[in-house]
């Protein structure tokens, strides 16, 4: 699967947003004008992490996100800056959890020396064990900023080009259609194995892969006739935290985009997912997306990355400073020797915790960097010592098996 998929999607609840609510979220406007601006950034595991400065005051590190509708500041930046709430919308996060949140007004929000105003921001309290704040604490960048120009997004360069001019892609006969929602999300259409998969979220706030529900799979017969795995994942963060899933991951060929020869790709099925595609595969392209005539361009610069070997567990640092097991995958080389979900581990390499990481953001470096590692030595509350080696995913017809 991932290291740790993030899939923040921010979604409004119509019923529940107030007319000033979307007043507030259309006002966004460029404010420079003539511009086509070049901006480095950060790839901090397949996320875009770029800089803005807000209200000309203070410079802070944000999610570059396709797949969410409005931006989002952190309660510390809304308290930095003394910005106060003007409406509310009810907001589903990648998990299928809502929560009402306050909505402020950005006066300024500067981004690689272009400056856009009133910019409507939503203001969310992370969780104690979010990841968010520890590589983006400023927040998310939305699509109320992002479907104000074109853009180019150079994975290979780590570069976003950004620009209020055209670029005509509706010239170029490599060019597909997209269209957007309300607060300017894209969707398109796809086809997987002759199957046509409409209305699939281009999401470059997701580290993963190609996300479709389970019941596209039982529908299309992929899990009756393709190898899979599948995973107990109680670590994939959405905006408000984690929620147990039972997905299967697998990797599925003859998918067609556009134009492009067809597709080897990634794919995880779910029951709490939306469908979207996200930088595992993405960052194989250099993806120009052209808002003006609502097409996109991949050009391809890389084979796409399958998914890479697992030892068979992922971890989460409980709000105690615990380290449980939070994902296992099924079957895998820590399931075979009797890791279970909810196990807590006490040491690592023969080591305890506190060798490793201190704190919220330090577990998470050390979640990052354990991926490196091809044997994995823990022992568990009950004195059991486990060496954990990587193996394959999706070398079994695990969901045929289990009926």
């Amino acid at each position: 699967m991932r290291y740790f998929i993030f899939v923040w999607i921010i979604s409004c609840c119509g019923a529940s947003c107030t007319p000033k609510a979307f007043r507030m979220i259309r006002k966004a406007k460029v404010q420079t004008s003539g511009f086509t601006q070049q901006l480095q950034y950060v790839n901090t595991k397949r996320m875009i992490v770029v800089k803005a400065t807000l209200n000309n005051q203070r410079t802070y590190r944000f999610i570059w996100d396709t797949g969410a509708g409005v931006t989002v500041l952190s309660r510390k930046v809304v308290q930095e800056l003394g910005l106060k709430p003007r409406a509310k919308m009810n907001v589903g996060d990648s998990r299928k959890r809502r929560k009402t949140l306050e909505l402020v007004n950005i006066q300024n929000f500067t981004l690689g020396g272009v400056q856009f105003k009133n910019i409507a921001g939503l203001v969310v309290d992370y969780d104690s064990t979010s990841v968010l704040p520890c590589i983006a604490e400023g927040g998310i960048i939305g699509t109320n900023i992002i479907a104000r120009c074109n853009w180019t997004i150079d994975y290979a360069r780590q570069t976003l080009i950004f620009t209020n001019q055209p670029y005509h892609l509706q010239n170029n006969p490599k060019s597909f259609a997209f269209k957007t929602g309300s607060t300017g999300r894209i969707y398109f259409d796809m086809q997987i194995k002759g199957k046509t998969i409409r209305n699939v979220l281009f999401d470059a706030g997701s580290s993963g892969g190609l996300d479709l529900r389970v019941s596209d799979g039982l529908q299309a017969g992929w899990l009756k006739r393709m190898p899979s795995t599948k995973l107990l994942d109680g670590t994939t963060q959405g905006l408000y935290g984690t929620r147990l899933d039972t997905t299967y991951v697998l990797a599925l060929d003859s998918v067609k985009v556009g134009s492009l020869p067809p597709l080897k790709v990634p794919v995880e099925l779910g029951r709490y997912v939306n469908k979207k595609i996200g930088n595992r595969i993405m960052q194989s392209f250099q993806v120009k997306i052209d808002y003006s005539h609502k097409r996109m361009l991949w050009t391809p610069t890389a084979p796409v990355a399958l998914w890479p070997p697992v030892t068979g567990a992922l971890f989460k640092r409980s709000v105690k400073g615990k380290l449980i097991v939070g994902s296992l995958y099924l079957p895998s080389d820590a399931s075979t020797k009797g890791v279970k979900l909810n196990d807590e581990v006490v040491q690592i390499n023969g080591q305890p915790l506190t060798n490793f990481f201190t704190n919220n953001c330090s577990f998470y470096q050390w979640f990052f960097d354990v991926y490196n590692i091809k044997v994995l030595k823990i022992t568990l509350k009950n004195g059991k010592k486990i060496s954990l080696h990587k193996k394959p995913l999706g070398t079994k017809l695990w969901w045929q098996k289990q009926k």
